[in-house]
């Protein structure tokens, strides 16, 4: 597994100089470590904490699908879906009101 992040961030460092790689699997791992845990995605059911605990092969396939990104300027289709959800704020509100 070393070797596979060694040669993905040596492939980045090269093609970072043209302008066509942009993330490093250490910027993936630096961004899952500021992800807060138990929080759950709307659609497919997939927590944060699953991204936490993954092991290495993870991050370097995330780092390989987002240079794809930049690279071919495309987004799969699921990137594309939010969910929505309201945060009733203040301390008057019934948060069971639709309103």
């Amino acid at each position: 597994m070393q070797r596979i992040t060694q040669d993905v961030n040596n492939m980045v460092r090269e093609e970072n100089s043209s302008g066509c790689f942009r993330f490093h699997v250490c910027d993936i791992r630096t961004a899952v470590g500021h992800l807060k845990p138990h929080k759950r995605d709307g659609c497919i059911d997939l927590s944060s904490n699953h991204i936490v605990n993954a092991c290495d092969e993870l991050f370097v396939n995330i780092t390989l699908l987002f240079n794809a990104i930049l690279v071919h300027n495309a987004l799969p289709g699921n990137f594309l879906r939010s969910t929505t959800v309201p945060i009733p704020k203040g301390c008057n509100v019934d948060g069971s009101n639709s309103k």
